[in-house]
């Protein structure tokens, strides 16, 4: 697995608050079934009384090696699962 990101602060253009962006990209080579869990990914975020942690953009594709040339496959958007609620209790 190979992972990176980027993190930047900027202004918002409607509230002019400033905003902390985190670009996180992650490569997970998967060779038969039995690796199919590791394509899994949870994203924790934290809601606070202040500021909540929000996910705007993602994105995902699955590439196969298939005559020669590589058949890249667009994730579905209802294979993406928000847990909203939390069990806060210790």
């Amino acid at each position: 697995m190979k992972e990176f990101g980027t993190a930047c602060i900027q202004k918002d253009d409607i509230s002019g608050q400033l905003e902390l962006v985190f670009e996180y990209h992650t490569k997970i080579k998967i060779y038969n079934k039995n690796g199919f869990s590791a394509a899994n990914i949870i994203i924790p975020t934290y809601k606070g009384a202040n500021y909540e942690e929000l996910i705007t953009e993602l994105k995902a594709s699955t590439f196969n090696f298939i005559d020669g040339n590589f058949a890249e496959t667009v994730m579905d958007r209802k294979a993406v699962l928000k847990k909203t609620d939390r069990n806060t209790s210790s």
